[in-house]
């Protein structure tokens, strides 16, 4: 175990002290709502912005395709 630590320069003792509870990352029920109503809001928003970027797209080739038979 010393060889491998030496070869891969680990140092337990910069590790010691170190708290990894994860206790704090529980979140309640609320939280995890609020968290939920936004991330569908923020996806919404995505859907609408996509939704508005193609149908642009489909009126520039309307538009693209009434100039070629105006000609």
């Amino acid at each position: 175990m010393a060889m491998i630590r030496s070869m891969f320069r680990y140092d337990p003792s910069k590790y010691a002290g170190r708290d990894d509870d994860d206790s704090d990352m529980e979140a309640d029920f609320a939280t995890i709502e609020m968290e939920e109503k936004r991330s569908a809001r923020i996806a919404r928003q995505e859907d609408e912005e996509e939704l508005r970027l193609l149908e642009e797209e489909e009126r520039r080739e309307q538009e693209r395709k009434r100039r070629r038979v105006g000609r």
